[in-house]
């Protein structure tokens, strides 16, 4: 199945290179409207004196109305063919292939201590769970630390937000794969200490008592607190390791199990919201800003 899919990419993409060969109008840069390809866009806020992609249409449809007509209208619908029989082939993936099951979450691989198989689970256990498995899939996917791309200033300024999700992301993975297990150990060591001592004695109800706050702290208040956590960072975690094969968001997943909104922000000056934990001054980023990355397409 892998090797029909890439046949079938390699095949669309020797089509492309022909379609533009043949087919295409010349682009910005054979008509010598760019030097790289790519121009703005006026319904991003381009400077009304700056050549766009509105005005490149307009000269292509002007002095090439053949190819023009083969881009813009038999194109679109060859696209748009190709766009169907790609959306059915990875559905075809999605659903045959094991290692592309993006959609279903196996409890049985979620469990932390790897003993469940089957069977009916409390609503409060597949909550946790699937929390902390989404959690294990956003660091298995490779998160890359906001320090090694952001100045000093970035840091304390507007990527403090993303590095103090990332760094709670990496605590929050490390008790859940070490330190609850280590929790649990102590709860169970002072439990076989209170067995081994008198049931009415001073030392065994003492024991009985740190047992209790260990046991109490470790299977209810811990796993709240940590899930609480894990929420205000929802946002963030998201990572760009498999986005060509289309994989899940770990923060959509939380996002959906914890029902845990962080605020956002509705700026009507054409600006782009950023996420914020709650309390935090609301921040917007203008459109402007992506510019040079939606500079890439005539479909802009």
């Amino acid at each position: 199945m892998t090797n029909l899919y890439d046949r079938f990419e390699r095949g669309k993409e020797n089509l492309r290179k022909l379609w533009k060969r043949y087919a295409a109008p010349p682009g910005p840069k054979e008509l010598g409207r760019s030097k790289t390809g790519g121009l703005p866009s006026r319904r991003l806020g381009a400077e009304p004196s700056e050549y766009t992609w509105d005005d490149w249409r307009a000269e292509v449809r002007e002095r090439f109305p053949v190819r023009y007509f083969l881009d813009e209208v038999v194109g679109d619908w060859v696209r748009f063919q190709f766009y169907c029989a790609d959306q059915f082939v990875y559905r075809v993936k999605c659903t045959v292939l094991p290692s592309h099951h993006y959609h279903l979450i196996d409890l049985r691989k979620a469990d932390p201590d790897g003993f469940y198989t089957h069977g009916y689970l409390p609503p409060r256990d597949v909550l946790l769970w699937t929390a902390f498995h989404a959690l294990e899939r956003y660091i298995q996917e490779g998160p890359v630390d906001p320090a090694t791309q952001h100045s000093e200033e970035e840091l304390r300024t507007h990527a403090k937000d993303e590095k103090h999700a990332y760094d709670e992301a990496q605590i929050l993975y490390a008790w859940w794969t070490k330190g609850r297990k280590a929790e649990a150990e102590e709860a169970n060591r002072l439990f076989a200490a209170f067995k081994a001592l008198p049931k009415n004695s001073p030392e065994g109800k003492a024991a009985w008592q740190a047992w209790r706050e260990v046991y109490e702290s470790s299977e209810w208040k811990r796993p709240v607190e940590m899930l609480t956590r894990l929420a205000k960072i929802q946002p963030w975690l998201w990572t760009l390791g498999l986005v060509n094969q289309r994989t899940y968001y770990a923060s959509d997943v939380i996002f959906a199990l914890s029902k845990h909104f962080c605020d956002r922000v509705t700026d009507p000056s054409n600006s782009m919201s950023l996420p914020r934990l709650p309390g935090e001054e609301k921040e917007s980023i203008s459109w402007n800003v992506f510019l040079p990355f939606l500079r890439c397409s005539p479909r802009s």
